[in-house]
């Protein structure tokens, strides 16, 4: 797991149980992955809501992305290219 190799990062969940709160936080779909507030893979067109959400990988379709996506995608907000 990505917290294992890097001590500087802290996960916490959030339960989002109704559509106000999803519209409220603009959570769009769980899972969601955030780093500092930053959506790692946002989905601009997607509604807020109480969807799932699948993700492209290098296998397609999944219920999460890939350790190596979360790692790229922190790394990405981290540089400030997203």
């Amino acid at each position: 797991m990505i917290t294992a190799e890097r001590s500087d990062i802290t996960v916490s969940r959030q339960l989002i149980e109704t559509q106000a709160e999803a519209e409220t936080v603009d959570f769009r779909g769980s899972p969601t992955l955030l780093a500092d507030g930053v959506p790692l893979f946002p989905v601009p067109e997607a509604p807020p809501g109480l969807s799932c959400r699948v993700y492209l990988t290098p296998a397609g379709l999944a219920g999460s992305p890939t350790t190596e996506q979360i790692r790229d995608a922190i790394v990405n907000v981290e540089a400030g290219t997203r």
